[in-house]
This record gives C-alpha cells, structure tokens and sequence, in this order.
C-alpha cells in the first residue's frame, strides 16, 4: 500500500476540527479511504485536542500532530495585535500565525527526514515546501511531490527551486491551474491536473418536513408562501455580500427574505471591517434581510433546503468556491459571477452567471427578481444542480484523486 503525505496548512487542524474548506477536503480523502484502502494517509496537522480524538476514527491513516508552545501563541498574539494596529484592513488576518507555520514547517522538515514516504502533497501554500530545506529532504523526495492548488500563490517565499520541481500541481480549476501556469511555465502543461472540489451530500439531503427545517423557519419568521434568496460565505468584500445586500433592496417585496450566512476569517478573533458595513446595509431593509451569524458547518444544509435561490456573486477571481457544491448539492438554482472557476461548476440551466461589468449590480436584482416569479425555471434549475451534483461526491473526489496519484506512482 502506497504511503501518501498530506502537508496540511499548520495552523487549522486535520481532522477539521475547527473548519476550512482545504481541512474539510482532506478529511474527505480520510473518510472513504476508511472503505477503499487505495493508500496509508500520513496527515502533517497542526494539534488540536479534538482533532486528535478524532483522528482514532481513520485507523488506516497516521496522524502527526505538531504542537505549539504557549510562547509561541502568546508571541503570535502580540504579532498580529501590532499588525491590526498598522494594518487598517484585512491584511492583518495574514500574520496571526507566522511564528506557529514556521514552527510547524520545522518539524514537518524533520519527520520527513526520517520516514520514507511513496508521494508528498503540499497543500495550497508555498511556505511549506520550505519542509524541503530541511537536510536532503529535496533529493530523497525529489519527483515524489505535488501541491493541491487551491488559491492564486502570490509569493513563493523563497521557494521557486521547490515549486517549479512539482511533478504534478493538482488545481481546483483550470483558472487556478492558469494562474500557476502564468507564473512558472517552465513547469509545463503535463504536469497540471484538475481535482475538482466537493461537498459531503448527506449534509445537504432534502429537509422539508423535518423538525429542523421547521424551527430554522419559524427563527427567521419565514411564512410559507415567502420567497427566500440564501447568500453564505465569508462576509468579505471579494464574495460579493454587498453587491447581494443592494440587489436585493432593489427588487424587494413583502415576501421576500435574503438570509445572509457566515462569519469571517472562520470563528477566530480575527474580524473584517468590511462585516460592519454590510450589517450596516442590513438594518436599512426593514427586516427582511435576515444576518443569521455563525452558523455550525453540521446545520448549513439545514438553510439551504429553506432559500429558493442561492445568491453567491463572487467579484474576485474565485477559483472554486465550496458554497457553489454546496448549492449544487442541495438542488438550488444559482445566482452567481463570471468569476474564476465558477463557470466550471455551473452551467446555464442551473445557474444564471452575470458578466461583472458596470451593470452587475442591476442584472444581480433582475435576476432575482425572475426566479422569484417564474416556479417553472426554479424547477428546471434544481433538477440540473441535482444531476450536476452526481459528479460531486465524496465519492468521486477520492476516485479522481486516486487516479491523478496512481498515474504519477505508476510513471
């Protein structure tokens, strides 16, 4: 049985304890491994004690833990403190755990030394090839590793040699793929494959009925006969909450609800200011757009068999946003951007994609003003995100990704 690597980010723990789209995917990898046994997962994770409960229920992987000291934490603390005080923004966000991933990518570095692992797969950041520094790690593992692309690398941190000598990059999309290829195209297009992303269906099955869909409806005062809109994500400017919040204000009617879903930079002490500004936009609707806060990952699906439609608008290049699988997987019609990835994920029977150009805002609301009048066209649109959705499981995601690795063990 080959012995597969996974570099995980070294500052939220596998299993996802405490959430992350990337930490959720692996864990996905884990779960079905449990029934297929194709590998031995060697999983690299910052510690948490409950991911370390957790792990005990993947026998046929191994877990290493790196635990911090108190220093470390007390030290990162005081970093980002000053950060936020010279940052006025989001950028802060970027240096609550540098001391925690240097010490993480340290020890990564020495317990690769001493094992010898069939393939490595660094996930998403560039940082961590610098595990490769360590003593001969490049040469012992040399054509043995990959990176899971899952963000544009916007700083290689010193580690070019490392990155242009993957021998596979394994993207969420051809547009995240497109970006590396831009950057480092000495790589070559041999060595790009697509993984796409995907959700647990059995989060998202349909709830109408259960007592669940029923108190959710009743929190939010929703009556049977209104039509709900769902945004959920990160309260960022990149993920388009705010274009979402006015197109809705433009068009809305007394049975109209939006719910707004999530929280940023996951449930850390890390805030966004931009959060305050939507919630400002909230309280001049008049009620019906509805801020539920944090919400646990296990009561999402719950939310989506109550919306009509999902308005997820990306104005960032987004390369494969989960809460669009998400809204596949729930059999929801889609309202979304010509954004990154998204275009790979959706169609144009289930999805309604809106160019971003300067009528974004007005097409946003026309949009969703058609759907809550047309029952037939939301029809035809959840029946296609559910045939979509096929292609999407957990299932699939392990036996892509089987392929993608076996291929390259095989060459």
């Amino acid at each position: 049985m080959k012995k597969i690597g996974i570099i995980t980010s070294g500052y939220l723990p596998v299993p996802a304890s405490k959430g992350g789209a990337v930490e959720t995917l692996d864990e996905y990898l884990l779960k079905q491994n449990e029934n297929e046994g194709n590998f031995e997962f060697v999983i690299f994770s910052a510690f948490d004690n409950r991911a370390k409960a957790e792990s005990a229920k993947y026998p046929k992987s191994r877990f290493v833990f790196v635990k911090n000291s108190s220093f470390i934490d007390r030290l990162d603390k005081t970093i980002f403190l000053l950060a936020k005080k010279l940052f006025k923004n989001k950028q802060s966000s970027s240096f609550r755990y540098i001391i925690k991933r240097i010490h993480f990518i340290r020890e990564v570095g020495r317990q690769l030394n001493g094992m010898d692992l069939d393939y490595l797969l660094f996930e998403n950041n560039a940082t961590l090839f610098s595990a490769l520094r360590y003593r001969d790690n490049f040469k012992k593992y040399s054509g043995k590793y990959g990176l899971h692309l899952h963000n544009v690398i916007k700083n290689s941190f010193g580690n070019d040699k490392y990155i242009m000598n993957v021998n596979r990059v394994i993207g969420v999309s051809q547009y995240i793929n497109s970006t590396l290829k831009l950057k480092y195209p000495a790589i070559g297009d041999s060595r790009f494959k697509v993984l796409r992303n995907s959700v647990d269906s059995t989060m998202f099955l349909q709830m109408e009925g259960s007592s669940k869909f029923s108190e959710f409806r009743e929190k939010f005062g929703i009556k049977s006969r209104d039509i709900v809109f769902l945004f959920t994500g990160r309260i960022s400017k990149e993920k388009g909450v705010l274009e979402t919040v006015k197109a809705f204000n433009i068009i809305k009617k007394p049975n109209f609800k939006l719910l707004i879903v999530g929280s940023s930079f996951f449930n850390t002490d890390v805030t966004d200011s931009f959060e305050q500004q939507v919630q400002s936009e909230v309280k001049n609707s008049e009620g019906q757009i509805i801020f539920t806060g944090f919400v646990p990952h296990d009561e999402i699906g719950v939310l989506y068999n109550i919306a009509d439609v999902c308005v997820l608008p990306s104005v960032w290049d987004d390369p494969a946003p989960l809460t669009i699988i998400e809204a596949i997987t729930s059999g929801k019609p889609i309202i979304t951007s010509d954004s990154g990835g998204i275009p790979e994920y959706v169609n144009g029977k289930n999805a309604i994609i809106i160019k971003r150009d300067g009528n974004f805002l007005v097409n946003i609301s026309k949009a969703m003003n058609h759907l809550a009048g047309d029952d037939a066209m939301r029809s035809e649109m959840s029946n296609e995100s559910l045939r979509l959705s096929k292609k999407l499981t957990i299932a699939q995601y392990y036996l892509n990704f089987s392929k993608i690795v076996m291929e390259q063990l095989n060459e």
